[in-house]
């Protein structure tokens, strides 16, 4: 009992050392994106301009501009992530072949390989200049399910923990999306209760027996739902649940077991 103790003990020192850099590194790493900005891009190109003043305006133009894109409005400043996601969703369209309608007056392809090939040099520039200045990829902290395996991992605990931790806000359907998380004091502190919790259920692992788990079932709690059910299941024969040997490869089915609510069980 003592080696294993002591042999417990080593290897939760190292997981203790581990976690408390985790810790700090996941309590203060922060999105970034925000506080750096990259330099003002250069203008639209003039014969990107020209094309959509000719074969674009007539249609996207004042309050009652066509699938509500208002090309006077726009402008051109690509620092702003949604103008920049106009200007790639409309090169995309033209791309593609989608604009100018098939119905419009034709246009020369020669104008429409200008407008892809300067537009798309236009674009590509200030996506380099971006990555350039803060970096492809935004620094991101760790979300509330990553955190909890974390530890889970580190300390060789399975306790849920990320309830315990704020939720996080969505940013396209994603959380793991830097631009779009936040950090508080407020998350802070729950980092740290969260982590107090996990090295005292790392401690008392440490010092106690292996946790053992009993539950006893009654014949009805493990018996078909229904009499007329071919499952695999137990059926009721005078208040005991009784099962059929049968050489079989297959013997009716096995029920899908679904949890009724959302959480640990045990």
């Amino acid at each position: 009992m003592f080696h294993l103790v002591s042999h417990r003990l080593s290897l939760l020192s190292r997981a203790i050392a581990c976690t408390r850099a985790t810790g700090i590194s996941m309590a203060v790493l922060l999105s970034v994106s925000r506080a750096l900005q990259a330099e003002p891009p250069s203008a639209q190109p003039a014969p990107a301009r020209d094309f959509i003043e000719q074969h674009c305006a007539s249609c996207h133009e004042g309050s009652d501009a066509e699938a509500g894109l208002d090309l006077s409005t726009l402008g051109t400043d690509l620092s702003d992530a949604a103008v920049q996601a106009r200007w790639v969703r409309i090169f995309d369209r033209v791309n593609d072949g989608e604009m100018p309608p098939k119905e419009a007056d034709k246009v020369d392809s020669q104008q429409v390989a200008e407008f892809l090939s300067v537009s798309g040099d236009w674009l590509r520039q200030h996506q380099k200049t971006v990555d350039q200045e803060i970096g492809r990829v935004r620094g991101r902290r760790l979300t509330r399910r990553e955190i909890e395996r974390s530890l889970h991992d580190l300390l060789g605990i399975d306790i849920p923990l990320a309830d315990q931790l704020p939720e996080e806000s969505k940013t396209a359907g994603f959380t793991t999306v830097a631009n779009g998380q936040s950090m508080s004091h407020f998350q802070l502190a729950s980092y740290l209760a969260v982590l107090d919790t996990a090295l005292d259920e790392a401690w008392r692992r440490a010092f106690s027996e292996d946790d053992v788990y009993q539950r006893e079932f009654s014949p009805q709690q493990i018996s078909r739902r229904t009499e007329d059910e071919r499952t695999r299941e137990p059926e009721m024969r005078k208040d005991l649940a009784v099962i059929w040997s049968s050489g079989l490869i297959f013997y009716g089915r096995i029920p899908a077991t679904k949890a009724p609510d959302d959480g640990w069980y045990r």
